[in-house]
C-alpha cells in the first residue's frame, strides 16, 4: 500500500500471457520448484517454494517482442544453473545481453528471465542481488520488500543478499 494509492493492498501475482498455460507452468515448476494449480478454462498458477504466485494465462497470440517485465533468478553458481535451465528447455536470449554479468534465457515460449550471479561470485560488482525471484518493474511495493526481508532472515540461501532498491 502507498500513500499516494491506498486502496491497492500489494501485489497478489505475476502474470505471464502463453499458448499453453499447464505446460508453461509445469515448465517453470521444474525450474523453479512449487506446485502447479490448473483451472476449468485451462489457466494455470504456479506457487513457488517462496511464495510467488506466478499465473499462466492462455491467449490466441504469440509474443512477438521482448518482455517489458522479466523475472530474475538468484543463483548458486552462474553456470551450474545455466546448465539446469538449457537441460530443462530454455534457449540463450545472447540477443538481449551477452555481457556475462548474468545469464538472459527465454522458457520454452520466448519470455526472458534472467539467472544472476551469487554474490559471493568474485566477479560481481554493483548492486547486490536478492536471492529470491524478483521482478524489473522500476520499483517495489514497501510491504513486498518487507516480506522478502522477513523471509530472508528466516531461511537465508547462499550468499544472496536482501537489498532491494525501491522507487
Amino acid at each position: 500500500m502507498s500513500d499516494a494509492a491506498p486502496a491497492v493492498a500489494g501485489v497478489a501475482a505475476l502474470a505471464i500471457d502463453c499458448a499453453d498455460s499447464p505446460g508453461l507452468a509445469n515448465w517453470w515448476s521444474r525450474l523453479l520448484g512449487g506446485s502447479v494449480e490448473v483451472d476449468p478454462e485451462r489457466n494455470a498458477t504456479l506457487r513457488t517454494l517462496q511464495g510467488l504466485a506466478i499465473d499462466f494465462l492462455r491467449v490466441p497470440d504469440h509474443k512477438t517482442v521482448k518482455n517489458r517485465l522479466h523475472l530474475d533468478l538468484c543463483t548458486s553458481s552462474l553456470a551450474a544453473a545455466t546448465q539446469q535451465a538449457l537441460a530443462l528447455g530454455a534457449t540463450r536470449a545472447g540477443d538481449v545481453y551477452d555481457g556475462g554479468r548474468w545469464q538472459v534465457l527465454r522458457d520454452p515460449e520466448g519470455n526472458e528471465f534472467c539467472l544472476l550471479r551469487p554474490n559471493s561470485d568474485p566477479r560481481e560488482e554493483g548492486p547486490r542481488l536478492c536471492d529470491l525471484v524478483v521482478v524489473h518493474t522500476g520499483g517495489f511495493a514497501r510491504e513486498t520488500v518487507e516480506a522478502v526481508r522477513a523471509v530472508n532472515q528466516q531461511e537465508p540461501h547462499g550468499s544472496c543478499s536482501d537489498s532491494w532498491t525501491t522507487g
